[in-house]
């Protein structure tokens, strides 16, 4: 997770060294240098931009339910991960996890002549609220294993991330980077803040600054970097809302000449149900709004995402280029997922990806095809998306096909004493819900709150203090993953524990 903010933090910085390159560049017809430029931007989002390109999450919310209901509750962690790749040879990942069940090791193999060398290794300390502490990777080198890089990294009380600082190995640790944290009172990041080393001493980098509503939605995320002593704007995004809460339209905006100018506008369609239809991106081109694409999605009778269709304006009228088809397993996890390419104004196949999965809803092998001389064939590598856990959870790898084992972790429902009553709604959540608390046998004692994931780990901690007036508390649930978490209060020498499920 810590090297994915980081990686995206930094990539998202360079987007004003890719956008400079748009206007220097004069020997390509405008919107087509244009749209070279957009396709790196849209990968160098910050991580909350999300809206601004993906489609809907189509894991079915009922699972959390049902495993909600239980006593026990097992969940699966990898194993191993065999991954085939048409450019290299197969890669194995082996995973080590303490008895709670939180990863502390990455073990990457290749396989050559039928044996497996070793190639990298990732280390993960934990802080004593099961927060990762020290990230340490090692490369195979000369038989031997040899530092490459290292993330430490620093909580606030509430466990969130306050700083992150990378090293790598030149015969000693050395600084690279140092990224700084602020959040607003519910948990939603307010600023990332970037320092680089310069041998002697931390010096400025780069700036995202969030602007967000009373529910801590972003209004607006603005990157800047340092220039001469002073911060320099770069890029902006600015988003707009419906009555009901979803993203309706993302502008992105790019600074030049002391002034925000228009740059990029993706607008969301919805249907009745709040499910994504139309999605309906455009240039800003001589001073006027000039479409670019749009992607069309319908769904099937359980909500599922069934087909969507992408089409590239051409100046007169939308022409079809792609469309995806999708079928499910009854987890809710993507069967498959078929891929036609428009060619000759008919659907051609272009390339197919299918999975497999066991009797608990863990995908055994992902594989991906493209057509090639009239066959299915393995020809190109691809991001094959491993769902497991009932859907809950995911892991991703590259290539043609990858191939999958666990093991498993069983949990209990934590000890729930008597003589503390109070009731969670609504439940499931979405960005709040509320405690209702017995006023009678707790009235003006503090009550501790905690909320904690699966594995224990606590995510949230608070103080509330009741009153014959005062016995229902609401609580910010916007920072919290979908699935499922256990709330405990505690006051006096009681304490109870329920179950919540967070959805959106």
């Amino acid at each position: 997770m810590v090297n994915g903010i980081l990686h995206k933090l930094n990539l998202t910085l360079l987007i004003l060294f890719l956008v400079s390159q748009v206007f220097a560049r004069t020997d390509q017809p405008e919107k087509e240098l244009l749209k070279q430029e957009l396709e790196r931007l849209l990968q160098l989002l910050p991580e909350e931009a999300a809206k601004f390109k993906n489609s809907p999450d189509m894991i079915l919310a009922q699972q959390r339910q049902e495993l909600a209901s239980r006593d026990e509750i097992t969940y699966y962690l990898l194993d191993t991960a065999v991954v085939h790749s048409v450019t290299d040879n197969p890669r194995r990942y082996t995973y080590t996890y303490d008895e709670e069940g939180y990863k502390i090791i990455t073990l990457i193999k290749k396989n050559q002549n039928n044996q497996w060398f070793n190639v990298s290794f990732e280390n993960i300390d934990y802080d004593e609220f099961k927060n990762p502490e020290i990230v340490t990777t090692k490369v195979w080198e000369n038989n031997a294993w040899v530092n490459e890089s290292r993330i430490n990294n620093s909580y606030l009380s509430n466990n969130l991330l306050e700083q992150a600082v990378v090293e790598v190995w030149e015969d000693e640790w050395v600084f690279v980077s140092r990224d700084s944290f602020n959040y607003f009172p519910g948990g939603a990041v307010a600023s990332q803040h970037r320092e680089t080393w310069d041998g002697d001493e931390w010096i400025n980098f780069s700036n995202i600054i969030y602007i967000r509503d009373e529910n801590e939605l972003p209004l607006e995320i603005i990157s800047q970097i340092w220039n001469g002593g002073n911060w320099d704007n770069t890029s902006r995004l600015k988003y707009s809302y419906t009555n009901a809460g979803v993203n309706d339209s993302t502008y992105m905006m790019l600074w030049e000449e002391n002034a925000w100018h228009d740059f990029y506008l993706i607008h969301n369609e919805y249907d009745n149900d709040l499910k994504l239809t139309t999605v309906t991106d455009f240039f800003w081109i001589s001073e006027d709004w000039s479409p670019d694409k749009k992607e069309i999605f319908t769904y099937d009778e359980a909500g599922y995402l069934g087909t969507f269709i992408e089409q590239k304006w051409n100046e007169e009228l939308w022409l079809n280029r792609f469309q995806s088809t999708y079928t499910y397993n009854e987890w809710g996890s993507e069967q498959s997922v078929y891929v036609e390419i428009w060619q000759d104004d008919l659907w051609a196949n272009y390339s197919m990806n299918s999975w497999a999965f066991d009797v608990n809803g863990n995908a055994l092998e992902g594989m991906v095809y493209y057509w090639q001389d009239d066959l299915w064939q393995h020809t190109q590598d691809a991001v094959l998306n491993v769902y497991f856990d009932l859907g809950q959870n995911s892991e991703q790898f590259f290539g043609y096909t990858v191939e999958i084992s666990y093991k498993s972790l069983t949990v209990s429902t934590p000890e729930n004493r008597e003589g503390m009553e109070f009731s969670i709604f609504p439940n499931p959540a979405s960005s709040k819900f509320y405690l209702s608390v017995d006023q009678v046998d707790h009235s003006g004692s503090p009550i501790a709150i905690a909320i904690a994931d699966l594995k224990g780990r606590v995510i949230m901690h608070n103080i509330f203090y009741s009153s014959p007036a005062v016995t229902q508390f609401e609580v910010d649930a916007s920072h919290l993953s979908d699935g499922v978490y256990f709330v405990t209060l505690r006051s006096d020498a009681t304490f109870s524990t329920r179950k919540l499920i967070v959805n959106r």
